[in-house]
């Protein structure tokens, strides 16, 4: 595998997952007393980070939505991998 794009922060991918759709199909769901847009991207948010710390360096972690690949480089970054 080779690595595609720069290097990201667990906080950057969650901005790069929220603005690109990565998530899904979110939708605002306060009506029913629910968590709202924002509310779901922090959850989001939180939850790669914490992912982000199980992980070693090295250690591979995928977004199965949008078939990235991402490998944890350093103790502060992930990067995008290709297939070769």
């Amino acid at each position: 595998m080779k690595y595609k794009g720069d290097f990201m922060t667990p906080d950057e991918l969650a901005a790069d997952l929220a603005t690109t759709g990565g998530y899904g199909n979110l939708k605002d769901q306060s009506r029913k007393g629910g968590p709202t847009l924002k509310q779901q991207h922090e959850v989001n948010r939180v939850w790669l980070n914490q992912q982000f710390n199980m992980l070693k360096i090295g250690g591979i972690w995928m977004w199965p939505n949008t078939n990235r690949i991402f490998k944890k480089v350093n103790e502060v970054h992930f990067r995008e991998m290709n297939e070769v």
